[in-house]
C-alpha cells in the first residue's frame, strides 16, 4: 500500500510512480547514467537501432519532425510554437507543416518497401516568418529532398542521407 511518506518508487510504462521527490531525482540520475551504456548508438532524439521492415503503409501516419540533421526541434520553437509534423499516406502523398509553411510532396511508395527514400519536389506555400523558424523550415525542405533511406528505430522513424541521419519522426498520435 502506498502513502505519502512512502518512498518507494514503482516504474510502469507510464513512468515513476511514488512520492519522494529526492527518489525520484534519484531515479533519473540513475538512468541518465545507464542509457548511455545500455543504447550507446543513440545521441538526442537520434539512435542507430536495428531497422524494422518499412513500407508506405507501416509509414502512414501522423509524425512529428523530431530533429533534422542532428539538432532537436523542439528547443528551437518559439513559445507556443507548433511542432513542425508531416503526414504521410499510404500512397506515398505527404503533407505537413515545416516550421512556418505548409507542405506537400510525395515519395515513392514502391521504393519505400526496399528502404530507399526517393522524394518528389515539395511544394510549401509562401509565407514568411521569424528567421530562425525560417532557417529551420529550410532544413526540414533539404532533409526531406535529400534523404535517400528510410528506417523504423525503436518506434522513431529515421530518414538518412548517405548513411547519416538527416530527420528523425516521432509518431503524432500513436
Amino acid at each position: 500500500m502506498h502513502n505519502d511518506t512512502d518512498s518507494r518508487m514503482t516504474l510502469t510504462a507510464g513512468g515513476l510512480s511514488g512520492s519522494s521527490a529526492f527518489m525520484r531525482a534519484l531515479a533519473c540520475a540513475a538512468l541518465v547514467a545507464i542509457v548511455p551504456i545500455a543504447l550507446p548508438a543513440c545521441k538526442s532524439t537520434v539512435c542507430h537501432l536495428p531497422a524494422e521492415p518499412i513500407n508506405a503503409e507501416s509509414l502512414a501516419g501522423d509524425w512529428y519532425i523530431a530533429s533534422v540533421y542532428g539538432e532537436e526541434v523542439a528547443p528551437l520553437l518559439q513559445d507556443g510554437g507548433r511542432t513542425p509534423a508531416i503526414t504521410i499516406n499510404a500512397d506515398g502523398t505527404i503533407a505537413g507543416f515545416a516550421g512556418v509553411n505548409r507542405v506537400n510532396g510525395s515519395v515513392d511508395a514502391e521504393m519505400l518497401a526496399r528502404g530507399e527514400w526517393v522524394a518528389s519536389s515539395m511544394a510549401t506555400t509562401r509565407m514568411a516568418g521569424e528567421p530562425g523558424m525560417m532557417a529551420l523550415e529550410q532544413k526540414i525542405l533539404s532533409a526531406l529532398q535529400s534523404a535517400d533511406t528510410v528506417m523504423h528505430t525503436g518506434g522513431s522513424v529515421v530518414l538518412a542521407e548517405s548513411g547519416e541521419p538527416v530527420l528523425t519522426l516521432t509518431p503524432a498520435n500513436r
